[in-house]
């Protein structure tokens, strides 16, 4: 399930930004729940870190590149 929360409400995003959320939530979210998001984003960050865990540090990056010259 795909949701698009920000699409019409971006002014959100620098709402909170500035500090300055508003007092109504967004209905969306209210419908959606805050648990399936918590749950996707949680999801995220494990493939991130798989993904990351995968590729070299900055060192050894950058001394592959200089050998490859």
């Amino acid at each position: 399930m795909r949701f698009s929360i920000f699409w019409a409400f971006n002014y959100t995003c620098i709402l909170d930004g500035c500090g300055m959320l508003p007092t109504v939530p967004n209905p969306l979210v209210e419908h959606v729940g805050y648990e399936q998001g918590d749950a996707l984003l949680n999801e995220i960050h494990a493939k991130n870190a798989t993904v990351a865990s995968s590729m070299p540090d900055h060192y050894a990056l950058l001394k592959q590149m200089a050998h490859a010259r």
